[in-house]
């Protein structure tokens, strides 16, 4: 009764913890109902609720604030009533509820821990009403996409339809974020972003090449796993969002600080070459892996700097440098189809015989 804010939802959380202990002696059935009740109170107070708003700033550490009681501990005590309450064996709404709660409450204390480190507001404002940095937005959706590959993991693992649908959901924040962090708020094509001077170690790496690859993880689990639909959606993720990465990376290079570049046919070329790069790499990815898919792709990206040097590259690119693109692509298409053919001749790996 003089509990209030999240001491209150910490207080409630610890008596789930109580309940567990106790149907734990006397196998109660209807101790499992109220704990259901007092984790919906507690997941409502922490999720839903209006008045988290008004709940204050972090204090003067920063580090340390309310939000390790209201959200990391309370997570905590809802994996520990998990681990009593599942000696029933059952899965019932309580074990989904508790499940569930965990990983929101520890996501939720991730990403708000997060807001009050890298906000553009003092430390002394709200919390939930911060606004994130571009380093913040793009800790965020790392933050998000991780979380979305360790539940796909589990998911996988024990073959869990909660986790299946939470990881749904958090994919779907993950592209919203990305979308906004590398691809809106913070894009260097405006000519109003940057991201750092130094190639590839700079803030686009953050909010590009680290998602990206793990969407390439979540495709290699789903390739494991054999789902043929995630493989694919993530697979194209990846794919995407690395090309993006890097002909972001070219243009940061020529525009450093939005500035004007003044070596345009450079940049035209510098285009071609990463592209060209990134085709091989494709290539000799699938090939070593077996994997026609990747193999594709690549051809597909191949496919788009031929296009660009004939279309592009000879109308815009004049003396040296015209020259030099047709005899790099040259080169590189001579080189590439030698490489090709001979990691072609690498037999692909024979499925296990059955018994």
């Amino acid at each position: 009764m003089v509990l209030r804010d999240a001491w209150l939802s910490f207080a409630l959380a610890l008596q789930i913890v109580a309940l567990a202990h106790i149907w734990r002696i006397t196998l109660v059935k209807g101790l499992r109902t109220l704990a259901l009740i007092l984790a919906s109170i507690v997941l409502v107070r922490l999720t839903v609720n209006y008045s988290l708003f008004d709940y204050g700033g972090p204090g003067p550490l920063p580090a340390f604030n309310w939000l390790f009681y209201g959200y990391a501990l309370t997570a905590g005590l809802f994996v520990y009533a998990f681990q009593i309450f599942k000696q029933a064996g059952d899965e019932d709404r309580l074990m989904s509820v508790l499940k569930a709660g965990a990983i929101l409450l520890a996501i939720g204390f991730v990403t708000l821990e997060t807001n009050v480190l890298f906000s553009y507001k003092s430390y002394n404002s709200d919390i939930t009403w911060t606004a994130p940095t571009d380093l913040g937005i793009a800790l965020h959706t790392i933050n998000w996409v991780a979380t979305t590959t360790i539940l796909f993991w589990f998911e996988v693992r024990h073959n869990d339809k909660l986790l299946g649908i939470i990881r749904r959901v958090m994919t779907f924040v993950s592209l919203i974020g990305l979308a906004l962090g590398g691809g809106y708020l913070n894009n260097v094509f405006d000519h109003t972003t940057s991201v750092g001077t130094t190639p590839i170690f700079n803030l686009l790496a953050l909010q590009l090449l680290i998602p990206a690859l793990f969407y390439g993880v979540k495709a290699f689990i789903a390739h494991k796993a054999q789902r043929r639909r995630s493989l694919y959606i993530y697979g194209t993720l990846a794919f995407l969002v690395i090309w993006y990465w890097t002909s972001a990376e070219v243009y940061n290079f020529f525009h450093p600080h939005g500035a004007v570049n003044t070596a345009p046919d450079a940049e035209l070329y510098g285009y071609s070459l990463v592209w060209l790069l990134y085709a091989i790499t494709l290539l000799v990815a699938g090939l070593k892996l077996h994997q026609p898919k990747i193999r594709q792709a690549g051809l597909a990206v191949l496919g788009v700097v031929v296009l660009k040097v004939f279309l592009i590259d000879m109308s815009q690119l004049e003396g040296i440098s015209r020259a030099l693109s047709f005899m790099g692509l040259g080169g590189a298409l001579i080189g590439l189809g030698y490489l090709y053919q001979r990691l072609n001749l690498v037999p692909a790996p024979k499925p296990p015989e059955m018994p």
